[in-house]
């Protein structure tokens, strides 16, 4: 959730290019998240 909230600060701040590397390392740790607590099911 932190990244999401830095990437919107950074996009607000005009630093398009760190907000969407936030962006997308938030996209990974949600991924990440899934994958784990499914992998943890079996």
């Amino acid at each position: 959730m932190r990244l999401l909230e830095v990437g919107i600060k950074r996009g607000g701040a005009g630093d398009r290019k760190a907000a969407m590397d936030c962006f997308s390392d938030a996209l990974d740790a949600y991924a990440l998240f899934w994958f784990l607590r499914e992998a943890g099911k079996k």
